[in-house]
């Protein structure tokens, strides 16, 4: 399937919120430490930050395809 544009997955409550389901990860110590000074530089959240950087490298290399 190929597509420019990254959508979002996740399915809408009636009330219009969405659905996220848990997903556990794995993080290098070091690395979960600079993304939580991010979160607490940008006020976002460490799952916030996780999910934007996903959302970029999907499209990153979905335009390669």
């Amino acid at each position: 399937m190929k597509s420019n544009t990254v959508k979002k997955s996740f399915a809408p409550r009636g009330n219009g919120e969405i659905i996220k389901k848990p997903t556990i990860i794995r993080l290098d110590p070091e690395l979960k430490k600079k993304l939580k000074h991010l979160g607490i530089e940008y006020d976002k959240s460490l799952n916030t930050i996780i999910e934007e950087a996903l959302i970029y490298y999907l499209k990153k290399y979905q335009q390669k395809t």
